[in-house]
């Protein structure tokens, strides 16, 4: 009898040790979050701003500059990028989602196309724009790029540079 009672006293302890372990974390790290899309170094979030010149201020003028942007990067083992960007203009309170596709090259340039139905004086049709991108590595390990997009809103009078100031997070 006691031999039994010992056995089940030992059987229960092991099970309530066993169903209250703690997971093991590495501090700081939070294990519910979900696995990062994407391979390093580029995938995740990047962070910057947008300032807006117009071509031809007196046919189409923007005056919301500057714009918030956040990026999220998902790189494929085959180079192949999809860039989902979130802008914000300060004077806009609904901020506006557009994706980029393209690849990485020589491990430290990105050329990439927006195309995005968009509305030019009543009219519907299709933008395209594309832009190479040079990636550059600070001394912290994180990246960065600077880059001048061409941005045919309503071509040929509505046009538009917008030249992006983005960090890696």
């Amino acid at each position: 009898m006691r031999k039994t009672a010992l056995f089940i006293f030992i059987l229960l302890f092991t099970f309530l040790v066993i169903s209250c372990k703690k997971e093991k974390t590495q501090s700081g790290v939070n294990n519910n979050e979900p696995p990062a899309k994407g391979i390093p170094p580029f995938s995740g979030k990047w962070k910057g701003t947008i300032s807006v010149v117009d071509i031809n201020p007196t046919i189409c003028y923007y005056g919301g500059s500057p714009i918030t942007t956040t990026q999220e990067w998902v790189v494929n083992a085959d180079s192949s990028v999809t860039i989902t960007e979130t802008n914000l203009d300060y004077n806009i309170s609904k901020p506006w989602t557009q994706t980029w596709k393209g690849r990485i090259y020589n491990q430290d340039s990105l050329s990439i196309t927006l195309t995005k139905d968009i509305k030019c004086f009543d009219v519907s049709q299709t933008m395209t724009t594309s832009v190479k991108i040079k990636i550059e590595k600070a001394a912290n390990g994180k990246y960065s790029f600077t880059a001048k997009v061409d941005y045919p809103m309503c071509p040929p009078d509505c046009l538009f540079t917008f030249n992006y100031v983005v960090k890696q997070e």
